[in-house]
């Protein structure tokens, strides 16, 4: 692509690399592999944080598909097999998988070639990816799309304690991490709990590190506009018809539902094409004080009122141009580090929050025991809390089917 972009009027100096969820995940690994050093000059990671799984789990998974295809485990043997069926067996060798709950899945390894070390740990030691401006982020309600499906939300907040004993366990987590969380949020049951925790651990929390070790080049942002389907709230995927202002499209409307808000959408559109174009989304980088912007539509609908009275008070005071000038991004849509106070710079006080995850995410840098890495996959503890976890993955793979 560097080579070629100019051909097409691209910038070869300009290339912005992005993805979201298995996409994002993919994207950073990309942005740490050594070959790509230099090619890039922005990235986008949205909902996914650069991982590397286990090599024996990944290889059980591709024989898994070879046993199913019966063909040898090769890439020249996958290559030669029709795509749907390769396709339809995929889907069935990961039916048993989810992102909350675990499962086989497949993944990227450590191969000592284009992914020599962890890329995770590549991009927070600095020695990778350096002078690339990243637009980082995630939704409120990641785990709603694999849970509320299928009534997989009761399902977990029945379980209670076992459910959050897996969680620990899919977390790498000691007890004093869901007993943090469920002080931080006394109302939410089980499902909540353990949903919150996958997602910090296999997101906010990465994604944080990277922003910590690159400074004044990261942007962080949160989606929190709740579908307007039952249930699903700010779940998953449900930015990208707005990234991307395709909110009417059939597509979009599975997540969003009907009547997603316009604003909403121009907002988080422009803001991707300005970072993409000049590598500034329009609110702070991150910093000691941790700015988040939060993607919201009241909050965007108060900032944009906020900001038409503002017009019409210069076009009065000072004449008709000086309306048309903004000397900074609206203060109103900034989070700077959300959850621990409300503090606003501008329009209200509560659309500007400091620290909308750093108490959750300070339960990890808390934890006695530092987890072991990643890519370790320890055994279930014990027999029930194994079966429970089989049944809810046997949940996701009949909805799949």
């Amino acid at each position: 692509m560097h080579e070629s972009i100019g051909a097409f009027g691209g910038d070869p100096d300009r290339i912005t690399l992005g993805g979201q969820s298995a996409g994002a995940i993919s994207a950073g690994v990309l942005l740490a592999a050594p070959q790509a050093r230099g090619l890039v000059r922005r990235a986008v990671l949205q909902s996914g944080a650069p991982e590397v799984s286990d090599r024996d789990k990944v290889r059980r998974m591709v024989r898994r598909m070879a046993t199913r295809l019966k063909v040898p485990a090769t890439a020249e043997a996958f290559a030669a097999v029709d795509r749907e069926l390769l396709l339809r067996t995929q889907a069935e060798a990961g039916r048993l998988s989810s992102p909350v709950l675990g499962g086989p899945a497949f993944g990227v390894v450590v191969d000592g070639d284009l992914v020599p070390r962890d890329p995770l740990k590549a991009l927070v030691d600095g020695d990778a990816a350096p002078g690339v401006d990243l637009l980082m982020g995630w939704t409120r309600d990641e785990y709603r799309l694999w849970l509320v499906p299928g009534g997989l939300v009761e399902r977990v907040d029945r379980l209670g304690a076992v459910a959050l004993a897996g969680a620990m366990a899919r977390c790498h987590a000691g007890h004093e991490v869901p007993r943090g969380y469920r002080a931080l949020h006394p109302d939410a049951g089980a499902a909540e709990i353990v949903g919150q925790m996958v997602t910090d651990h296999l997101l906010r929390v990465p994604l944080h590190r990277i922003a910590d070790a690159r400074p004044g080049t990261s942007y962080l942002y949160e989606f929190a506009w709740p579908s307007g389907l039952p249930g699903l709230g700010a779940c998953h995927a449900l930015e990208l018809g707005f990234v991307f202002a395709t909110g009417d499209a059939p597509e979009s409307k599975k997540l969003a539902g009907e009547g997603a808000p316009q604003e909403l959408c121009e907002a988080m559109h422009t803001a991707w094409v300005r970072f993409v174009t000049t590598g500034d989304p329009g609110w702070p980088a991150w910093d000691a004080t941790h700015p988040v912007r939060i993607f919201d539509a009241d909050a965007d609908a108060d900032a944009d009122a906020a900001a038409a009275a503002a017009a019409d008070a210069a076009r009065t005071a000072d004449g008709p141009r000086d309306a048309n000038v903004a000397h900074r991004p609206r203060d109103s849509d900034v989070a700077h580090g959300p959850r621990d106070t409300q503090v606003a710079h501008g329009a209200r006080d509560a659309d500007v929050a400091h620290g909308p995850r750093d108490a959750e995410v300070a339960l990890w840098a808390a934890a006695t025991t530092p987890p072991p890495p990643r890519d370790h996959v320890p055994r279930a503890p014990g027999a029930e809390l194994a079966a429970a976890m089989r049944r809810l993955r046997r949940s996701v793979g009949a909805l799949r089917r």
